[in-house]
């Protein structure tokens, strides 16, 4: 593994590849500063993928720092160094959630949520998509680890579009909907809810559709209403709870909160928290780690954080709610940030013959 000091040093490391590499990479110096080492990693690892005789012989590697000013392994702008071989000038520490899933891959487990952890926060939630290249990381992790997941409030069928990635294991709505062995199967008590649920579908498409910024979205076991796209999201957010919060004592269902939305779910026992316990057990998961970004990932993030594990949070600004910083063992800055970890993590586990 070699690290770099400087942007000039990696710049220089690049320049000694052959032509043909370099032809392939003309994108990967275009774009934000602070994003490149994500790009010249994305790219290194599609160029040994395709053709690992004409890619350079090593991993090159630029770590990001879940705090501090630059996404690099080590602080572009800082004076201090550390004394260790091959890493001269380099700020940097060990990754501490990475070494814990690579020292036993097989025993481990990675579960995230899917939108503002692997999909970027949008104005129409309908317009939700995994980051470029995600896919293809989340493969290759899967292919190296006991259990990868994506357990989010979104229905099974909106992930089996939007992810449709080979080994990830898929938990739509908080857990209340899970793929096994190809055939989809719901929580055995949701289905005498479901009439409250369209009830309620039905009166909040009569009191917001058409209004302006506000978007009910019909879920399979559950409702939604956002208003990310209202003007007044203030005057908006109110309206939709004082309507959600009536309806919620009418037909027993719960209002669940999150970053300007408001879902009605059935009160049934479960939520991301048991989710997470279940695929613990049901797969003898001795390391497991949870990434997840609002309210709803807290019972994921506190049964992570009780079971052992590593409790990730993705920030966006001061839309996060901080008890989700409260209960993270570490954090990044978006969905960028995350998926630069990512990509070292395949990295990682690439190079760890378990």
């Amino acid at each position: 593994m070699q690290f770099f000091k400087s942007k000039d040093e990696l710049f220089g490391a690049v320049m000694s590849v052959p032509p043909a590499v370099l032809d392939r990479m003309t994108d990967t110096w275009r774009g934000p500063e602070d994003e490149i080492g994500e790009r010249v990693t994305r790219a290194f690892l599609d160029l040994w993928e395709d053709d690992p005789e004409a890619a350079p012989p090593r991993t090159w590697h630029v770590t990001p720092v879940a705090r501090g000013p630059s996404r690099w392994g080590c602080d572009l702008n800082s004076d201090t160094h550390v004394d260790r071989p091959g890493c001269e000038g380099q700020m940097t520490e060990p990754d501490a959630t990475i070494e814990f899933l690579t020292a036993a891959p097989a025993d481990a487990g990675l579960v995230m949520d899917f939108d503002g952890v692997l999909s970027e926060i949008v104005e129409d939630p309908r317009a939700s998509r995994l980051l470029d290249g995600t896919g293809d990381l989340l493969a290759g992790i899967a292919e190296r680890m006991g259990v990868v997941a994506l357990l989010s409030g979104r229905p099974l069928s909106f992930l089996q579009d939007r992810a449709p990635v080979h080994g990830v294991i898929l938990l739509g709505s908080y857990g209340l909907e899970e793929m096994r062995d190809g055939v989809p199967h719901t929580h055995p008590e949701i289905a005498a809810w479901l009439p409250a649920v369209r009830e309620a579908s039905g009166e909040l498409h009569n009191m917001f559709d058409g209004t302006d910024g506000v978007v009910v979205e019909d879920k399979a076991v559950s409702v939604a209403v956002h208003w990310r796209l209202a003007a007044d999201r203030l005057e908006t957010g109110a309206a939709v709870d004082k309507a959600v919060q009536t309806l919620a004592a009418r037909t027993g269902l719960v209002a669940e909160p999150g970053k300007l939305v408001v879902e009605l779910i059935p009160p049934v026992r479960q939520d991301k928290g048991t989710a997470l316990t279940r695929l613990r057990e049901t797969h003898s998961l001795q390391r497991v780690v949870y990434a997840g970004d609002d309210l709803g990932d807290l019972p994921a993030l506190h049964a992570c954080a009780a079971a052992g594990g590593h409790a990730l949070v993705v920030t966006h600004g001061p839309e996060t709610p901080p008890q989700l910083s409260s209960a993270a063992t570490r954090t990044f800055d978006g969905v960028h940030a995350f998926a630069t970890w990512l990509t070292i993590l395949r990295a990682a586990l690439e190079s760890h013959p378990h």
